[in-house]
């Protein structure tokens, strides 16, 4: 017997699903709900815009694409996260250098990447996980030492506000 999942949409997701199907999946006068979503993501963080992708893989490879990130090149990701980070980077032609993590809270040592750091470093991606965020102010720090890029994967913590907003600017 099929159950009426139906009462697990509310309020305004349950309106937002009714808009969608109503549309036909098209735009209309306000914008497609993508539009709406990168419009609403770039206020909470206050920047100009923002870009939805259909997966967080897919969206660490537009970064990476969007940096020239390519064959040869390498990107320090920390040694304990989802194995996307690494599939991303491997999707580039380029070669995960993995950095330790801090023992406290799992999340990358930057004492280590700069241990990893090469010529041929060409950004840090460092993952916040567990409800934790990585010490973004050491890690920009270092980044902009050595003229790397950062590309931060906040999937576990979108909605979270930058620790560092100027430094997306």
């Amino acid at each position: 017997m099929i159950q009426n999942k139906g009462w697990r949409f509310t309020g305004n997701e349950r309106k937002y699903i009714e808009e969608v199907l109503t549309s036909g999946f098209g735009a209309s006068e306000s914008g497609t709900m993508n539009e709406r979503l990168e419009r609403k993501f770039a206020e909470i963080h206050g920047v100009k815009f923002a870009i939805t992708a259909n997966s967080g893989t897919s969206t660490l490879h537009i970064a990476l694409n969007s940096l020239g990130v390519g064959p040869g090149d390498e990107v320090i990701i920390p040694s304990l996260t989802v194995a996307m980070c690494g599939f991303s980077v491997w999707q580039c032609g380029a070669i995960p250098v993995y950095a330790d993590v801090l023992s406290d809270t799992f999340l990358i040592n930057p004492k280590d990447i700069e241990q990893k750091i090469t010529t041929k470093t060409k950004a840090i991606m460092p993952v916040h996980m567990y409800g934790n965020m990585c010490d973004m102010n050491t890690i920009t720090q270092i980044a902009k030492k050595n003229k790397l890029s950062v590309i931060e994967d906040c999937a576990e913590c979108q909605l979270s506000p930058p620790s560092n907003p100027e430094s997306y600017r």
